[in-house]
């Protein structure tokens, strides 16, 4: 489990760094999605952390 300092400071970064060892060698797997939530599997190729991305639905844009 992340430290709530950890969690802030990846989504602080944009989610380009890993949580644990502040690698950039971070990489998204396969998403998965029910309702209005959206996950992601993560994982850092550096120290091999894994956890998962959350995404919430804030709006929709029209395809041009």
């Amino acid at each position: 489990m992340f430290t709530k300092e950890q969690e802030e400071t990846y989504l602080e970064h944009g989610g380009t760094k890993c949580p644990k060892c502040r690698s950039e060698w971070v990489e998204g797997d396969s998403w998965n999605v029910e309702y209005e939530t959206a996950t992601q599997e993560c994982h850092c190729s550096a120290c091999g952390a894994n956890w998962y991305d959350v995404y919430d639905r804030v709006g929709i844009q029209e395809r041009q």
